[in-house]
């Protein structure tokens, strides 16, 4: 190997084919840092070995065993290269291995090896599977012993990291060794400041990188963990707290009259507002005040009252000071949410006097129109930036047509992000410096979030959580219904629809999974359930919308959903989030267990959007009791954040909806689990931030955060 930068891309370093290339950018790997730093997610650890019976399908486990059968060839109908074998464990139970796309597997063991293979357990035709396992070769028959229990401490940890097609787990830890055995990891400058390593107890960069891909011991390998979970943890803290700083510097508006004007405004209301909604927009208005801008996320479940909030603010915005024309931009991440939010506005502000322009891809429009209130006026999107820009128009909501380089306000005072988890750091900051000085921002988001999440990816925003759903409405009730109990769930489909409600179907997957393919997800998929349905409701009206749509096809069929043209509708996960449909009052989800807790949750906020009992039913397809059990918790849970941190703390970081989304590691995520770790990052990168808002005299720890802020940028 010649001589290499941490910079140098990666086929420059290694001679790799096009395949090699295209599967290690898809694990984020263009250089050899992002190899070096392409951290394992979890270790073969011989002390926790199991054996096949034991097993439970679906775990990922580790077992030890002899090779019985090793073969290479390729898949019956896709052609596809594969490695087949059989491995023997203690108890003399089999289990088959199979390894797509890795043929060279069946020369890698042979026959009479004893290995250790690590991987998720399966079952495929009655027996029991795993695909694209790791292999360690033990060079030992101890592991066949009676207890299993073969190793000493002596014993080396086997990393297994995370793959993709074309690149199994042992070909990146053995280039990874590579890498480290030219000194690679001893010319990376360390982000974590020496006081921080100290004060924590945490191993520098260079002895972390031995630690983590090639540990001694386990003590090593938990060590090395910990401080990359932190350092990541920290450098966004830190990155987040910088921005807080710089953004708290700018001045923005300061609107005295904001207090009496939300009050003013919460009195006109055809309801009477809960005390969380009381709280949060006493605690905005203070905020509207101060000469620096407001910068808060407003956190609450579906139903929640987040929008008659927002309205509060937006109220006393513009009216605080007539003469200045403050203005209120309201961005949300589809048209047809936008729409709602439209709708919304227009009957809060009936009676204020206020004008609304409406700015989306398919059209403009202003509110109220002289000839046709409802309507509004038809307007070309020219001529709405115009009346932005000189001030006419005081509230606009729309999409993202609202960052355009051409909208310009005249005085951008409040800025408000609905679903503000779809939208990244610089989009929201794009809006925020839309005028002379800088605007106030309210983001919303009925994403069940954990606190530690919270702390960590939005750092830069104070946190306000509306805990409170208003009086009168109806809890949704949920039930599990086991497969093979479908004639019950038939029977309430139709007593829904005699009523004359709406349904929604919702499934994990678009179309039906290749029987062929052993690595496919084997649930119904949304395509089958719209063909199931017609063909039992053949006088009702279905219809399928799902992510591969053009977004105009989606937006027609909810439209049309929403007006009450379609009966049922079956879906993936893209209705999950904003979409208001009153006349839905039952949810039906299949595949239930192979959604979060908090995404499951989430999901049933689409139904109960009226005064009408509504039902939300889970369909499962497995008969597990451990899923039931977790299925169940919807039955008696309502909060969304409860449930959110039950699938953070009982299925890992990865059960949280939109993981990769916030652009963390697998193991960053995991850390997320420790309150104390996170809170000690924010307290530790607020104490540097004060100290050091340059962070001149962090080279190291500046130019990580840099290389993070120009990620972002990259969005």
């Amino acid at each position: 190997m010649h001589t290499i930068h941490l910079d140098t891309p990666i086929e420059s370093v290694f001679r790799l084919r096009k395949e090699h290339v295209a599967a290690l950018k898809r694990l984020n790997i263009t250089t050899a840092r992002d190899l070096l730093c392409h951290l394992p997610n979890r270790y073969t650890d011989p002390h926790e070995l199991s054996t096949i019976g034991s097993a439970e399908t679906g775990a990922s486990v580790s077992i030890a065993g002899r090779i019985i059968k090793i073969e290479a060839g390729k898949t019956w109908k896709s052609k596809t290269p594969k490695a087949q074998g059989v491995l023997e464990d203690v108890r003399g139970d089999h289990l088959t291995l199979l390894w797509f796309s890795q043929p060279y597997m069946a020369k890698y063991v042979s026959l009479d090896d004893v290995v250790i293979v690590t991987g998720t357990l399966g079952q495929r035709r009655g027996e029991h599977t795993m695909i694209n396992p790791v292999i360690q070769q033990t060079g030992s028959a101890e592991v066949l012993s009676a207890d299993s229990l073969f190793a000493t401490d002596n014993t080396v940890l086997l990393p297994v990291y995370p793959e993709t097609r074309g690149i199994s787990s042992r070909w990146l830890h053995e280039h990874i060794k590579r890498l480290l055995s030219h000194g690679l990891h001893e010319k990376l400058a360390d982000p974590l400041p020496a006081s921080v390593r100290e004060t924590l107890n945490l191993p520098d960069l260079k002895t972390a990188l031995i630690w983590v891909h090639t540990p001694k011991k386990l003590t090593h390998a938990q060590s090395a963990r910990k401080r990359f979970a932190f350092a990541e943890i920290f450098i966004v803290q830190t990155h987040r707290e910088r921005q807080r700083a710089l953004f708290a510097k700018e001045k923005s508006y300061a609107l005295q009259k904001a207090p009496l004007l939300t009050r003013e405004f919460l009195q006109m209301l055809p309801f009477t507002p809960t005390t969380a909604q009381q709280n949060a927009t006493r605690t905005i208005a203070s905020e509207l005040k101060r000469g620096s801008p407001m910068c808060r996320l407003l956190e609450g479940d579906v139903g929640s009252g987040k929008t008659a909030v927002a309205a509060a603010a937006s109220y006393a915005t513009i009216m605080a000071d007539t003469s200045q024309r403050t203005q209120v931009a309201i961005m949300a991440p589809t048209e047809i949410l936008a729409r709602q939010h439209l709708e919304t506005f227009i009957e809060l502000f009936a009676k204020t006097g206020i004008n609304i322009g409406f700015l989306a891809g398919s059209e403009c429009r202003v509110f109220p129109s002289k000839t046709n209130p409802a309507e509004g006026t038809r307007i070309s999107k020219t001529q709405l930036q115009k009346w932005l820009e000189d001030g006419r128009v005081r509230l606009v909501i729309g999409t993202h047509a609202l960052i355009q380089k051409k909208v310009v306000f005249k005085e951008l005072a409040l800025v408000v992000i609905d679903e503000q988890h779809r939208f990244g750091i610089t989009q929201r900051r794009r809006l925020a410096v839309k005028g002379a000085r800088v605007p106030h921002l309210l983001s919303m988001t009925a994403t069940p979030i954990p606190r530690t999440l919270a702390l960590t990816i939005f750092g830069d925003l104070d946190l306000t959580v509306l805990d409170e759903l208003p009086q009168g409405r109806k809890k949704t009730q949920t039930s599990v219904i086991a497969p093979h109990e479908r004639a019950r769930l038939w029977h309430m489909v139709d007593e829904r629809l005699t009523a004359g409600e709406q349904i929604f179907v919702v499934c994990p997957r678009i179309n039906a999974a290749d029987p062929n393919d052993e690595r496919a997800l084997k649930v119904r998929s949304a395509q089958e359930a719209a063909e199931e349905f017609t063909q039992k409701l053949p006088n009702r009206c279905v219809d399928l919308v799902h992510g591969k749509l053009k977004a105009s096809d989606k937006e027609k069929i909810m439209r049309k959903f929403a007006e009450g043209a379609i009966d049922v509708l079956v879906a993936t996960s893209v209705i999950e989030v904003g979409v208001n449909i009153p006349g839905a009052t039952m949810m039906i989800i299949e595949g239930a267990e192979r959604f979060g807790l908090a995404q499951l949750h989430q999901l049933r906020g689409r139904v109960g959007r009226n005064e009408k009992q509504a039902y939300c039913v889970l369909v499962p397809n497995t008969q597990s009791t451990t899923a039931f059990k977790r299925l169940n918790l919807l039955s008696s849970t309502t909060s969304g954040f409860t449930l959110a941190e039950h699938d953070l703390m009982n299925r890992g970081a990865g059960a949280l909806e939109g993981g990769k989304q916030w652009g963390m590691s697998d193991i960053a995520m995991e850390a997320l689990k420790n309150m104390k770790l996170v809170e000690r990052a924010k307290e530790l990168a607020r104490s540097i931030v004060t100290e050091d808002l340059s962070l001149a005299r962090y080279k190291a720890l500046k130019a990580a955060v840099e290389r993070m802020d120009q990620k972002l940028h990259l969005e």
